[in-house]
């Protein structure tokens, strides 16, 4: 038999099992979060400039996780260079597509041009996208929306929407660059841009020295009782999302397609 005295060591040690699951849920977000800004900065070291390196920022995604996400800034319809993009209309939801069935037609046969675009929608009900790309890929699409013209006007006459003959832009109208569209160009080299990978090497990064250096130095799991404080929803972040929103990244991060050795 042996008694053990509550001395203040005991009482410690017995207060440090009480928190090991806390600890070790403290330690993954730490983690994940130093990760995700690990990640933020190797890419804005070698995006250059002019880019949409303005745009990126770390969120948390629920509670125990984060993410790297781009935040598009709107521009004024009168700031596009018409003869180097093209639109994509995309419905704020299926609700407003219910109501505006009008809006679908402009999705289904997304993406046009400035000049094939039948009107403008009603930023409340959807969101247009553009793109940056080369001349002869505008005049590609014009040529494509000149040919289904008569599927797309029938449909929007059917539902009382006439084309209009010259498009009217709103004052308040603005369009949303398609910044996943733009990091892949310029990853890959596609649409005429030069490469500048930055996305894998910042992710292969992480997987060689930053983790295992972030293993290395000491974790929240084994700090001492005294100085140890449950820091859930302090980690410094930009904003926050659903975990159905970051669903949405993966279509970007299967197009990477890095092998981590």
């Amino acid at each position: 038999m042996i008694r053990i005295r509550s001395w203040r060591t005991n009482k410690d040690a017995l207060r440090f099992v009480e928190q090991l699951e806390e600890r070790f849920r403290e330690t993954g977000r730490a983690l994940a979060h130093q990760s995700a800004v690990y990640v933020l900065e190797e890419v804005l070291a070698r995006l250059p400039p002019g880019t949409y390196k303005d745009s990126l920022e770390v969120v948390a995604v629920g509670n125990d996780a984060f993410a790297v996400r781009a935040i598009p800034k709107a521009r004024k319809v009168a700031e596009v260079d018409a003869e180097a993009t093209v639109l994509y209309v995309r419905p704020r939801s299926r609700r407003m597509l219910r109501l505006h069935p009008e809006i679908g037609v402009l999705a289904i046969h997304s993406p046009w041009t400035m000049d094939t675009l039948p009107f403008f929608p009603n930023r409340r009900h959807a969101k247009v996208v553009s793109r940056s790309v080369r001349r002869e890929e505008v005049e590609a699409v014009a040529e494509d929306r000149k040919k289904d013209q008569r599927v797309w006007k029938a449909e929007l006459e059917r539902l009382g929407v006439r084309p209009e003959v010259k498009l009217v832009v709103p004052p308040k109208a603005r369009v949303l660059p398609d910044v996943a569209f733009e990091a892949l160009r310029i990853e890959f080299g596609l649409g005429g841009k030069k490469s500048r990978a930055h996305w894998r090497p910042a992710l292969r990064a992480l997987a060689n020295q930053g983790v295992p250096g972030m293993l290395n130095r000491r974790s929240a799991a084994m700090k001492p009782v005294s100085s140890f404080r449950y820091a859930t929803g302090l980690l410094p972040v930009d904003g926050s999302i659903t975990m159905n929103e970051a669903a949405g990244f993966q279509q970007f991060q299967k197009r990477l397609k890095v092998r981590i050795r």
